[in-house]
């Protein structure tokens, strides 16, 4: 709707294909290509920010899913550790940066750019983290995944697991979050109960994002996985009277 009343004042549609900070929720089937029409069909850009997501196959989600932007966000792990930033997408667009061939071109420039050890860190995280690596990390999320939700289960306490490869978010909350209001709606109601899980994983020696996310890295093997998931059984029975007296909608 919003494009059908003002396409003609709209440069471009961004989105995180799977969102990051808001709740690792994977978009719904056929929303990304959804998006890919409306775009192509007001002439506008699609954008996508994969600086999170990118390590979900070698090229991006938008691979593992055949939806092709105009543009594309990069970050963190193209850089190997450094800090980092990139962009890139078809030759028409990015053809304005082409100082020799283009009139109306424009100057891109940054203190940092190309910085060598970040290119070199970057080169060599790349390399390393091949196709092979790719598919063993996300094995591992789906080991994950399924090793939490079934403690969900087994301790009764309601809550669902969102997420893509090596990147999950639980999130306490009765029903499934399909976006990011619904998701920060949940955080906000259980923040007591999100806060006193944070600190009891901690102290089993597990350290999760406050808001609930996981993330594996390439180091890590079944054996850690697993011992995660016993502490999330321990954390959850530990809290288990907390939640029955505060938030009793989860149990």
């Amino acid at each position: 709707e919003i494009l059908k009343k003002n396409g003609d004042k709209i440069a471009a549609v961004i989105v995180e294909p799977c969102m990051g900070a808001g709740g690792q929720i994977e978009a719904e089937p056929g929303y990304l290509e959804g998006l890919r029409e409306l775009t192509l069909k007001f002439d506008v850009l699609l954008i996508f920010d994969e600086v999170m997501q990118f390590r979900f196959h070698t090229g991006g989600v938008q691979a593992a899913l055949n939806v092709e932007p105009d543009l594309t966000c990069l970050g963190k792990i193209i850089g190997g550790g450094y800090p980092v930033g990139a962009f890139g997408g078809r030759k028409e667009v990015m053809s304005v940066y082409d100082l020799d061939h283009q009139p109306a071109s424009v100057f891109h420039s940054g203190t940092f750019s190309g910085n060598n050890m970040t290119m070199a860190a970057g080169i060599t995280a790349l390399e390393l983290y091949d196709e092979f690596a790719v598919k063993r990390l996300n094995s591992l999320g789906d080991r994950l995944k399924k090793g939490l939700e079934n403690v969900l289960l087994e301790t009764g306490i309601k809550g669902w697991v969102t997420g893509l490869g090596s990147i999950l978010n639980v999130h306490f909350q009765e029903n499934r979050p399909r976006n990011a209001k619904e998701h920060f709606i949940g955080m906000i109601t259980a923040w007591d109960f999100l806060e006193l899980f944070h600190l009891e994983m901690i102290n089993h020696g597990i350290y999760t994002a406050p808001r609930g996310m996981f993330v594996i890295s390439t180091v890590m093997t079944e054996g850690e996985i697993d011992r995660v998931v016993g502490v999330f059984r321990k954390a959850l029975d530990s809290l288990k009277p907390f939640v029955a007296e505060k938030l009793p909608q989860l149990v």
